[in-house]
């Protein structure tokens, strides 16, 4: 009986303790951790200056953002398949999991803050 009670109250704690640490989870997926901020998207479709901004898992392909400020933008996960990077701003990016297959990096500053060779294409050719 002792035994029963003790293990329906460490449950009814584990509950507790699982659903205090799912709420804060929620209320960060609503807004852009685990996806693009659509303000910051469209201030980089209209402006291409979008430094700082998140971007994670954004469809950023076959666009033509060169000479975009994308200084240390979060473009985790983010899509960038033939896009046009040009002399576009990735220095302090982060890209782990990015997609840049075909997109053309020619003079793009790097997240390294080396420059781009010509014919960088899907990947930054430095020197």
């Amino acid at each position: 009986m002792v035994q029963t009670m003790i293990s329906k109250k460490l449950i009814l704690f584990l509950l507790i303790i699982i659903l205090a640490g799912v709420f804060p989870i929620m209320s960060l997926a609503q807004s852009s951790y685990f996806g693009f901020n659509r303000n910051h998207f469209e201030q980089l479709l209209t402006t291409k200056s979008c430094p700082g901004c998140q971007l994670y898992y954004a469809k950023l392909s076959n666009i033509d953002l060169t000479g975009a400020n994308l200084r240390g933008a979060y473009l985790i996960g983010a899509s960038l398949r033939s896009a046009t990077l040009r002399s576009a701003n990735l220095s302090g990016a982060r890209i782990g999991g990015a997609n840049f297959s075909g997109a053309d990096l020619t003079g793009a500053i790097w997240t390294t803050g080396k420059t781009c060779q010509q014919g960088s294409i899907g990947i930054c050719k430095t020197q």
